[in-house]
């Protein structure tokens, strides 16, 4: 009698094992490239949307407010920006000063 080996796979790994959101909706965020160009200071576009884990990259919805248009994103290209300018002006103070 041949014993047969039967093997399971899994579809995909856990939810745990995959990329996590970092940001949230309505955080304001900077696109690092646009496409094949450096983003400028100009370009801070707000999340509008979370969108599903593919392929273990987080993804977004964000927007400018000069654009008329919606863009997809995955996080590890947007950088989060403090808007309350306390974060900014205490890290300069902090780099000039030590």
């Amino acid at each position: 009698m041949t014993a047969t080996l039967f093997t399971r796979r899994r579809a995909a790994p856990p939810a745990a094992e995959q990329g996590q959101h970092l940001l949230r909706i309505g955080q304001d965020v900077r696109l690092r490239t646009i496409r094949a160009r450096q983003a400028s200071k100009g370009d801070v576009y707000r999340i509008t949307g979370v969108m599903p884990v593919e392929a273990g990259a987080p993804q977004y919805r964000i927007r400018n407010a000069e654009e008329n248009h919606e863009r997809v994103a995955m996080q590890d290209e947007l950088e989060p920006i403090d808007t309350s300018g306390s974060g900014t002006q205490a890290s300069l103070m902090k780099r000039t000063f030590g």
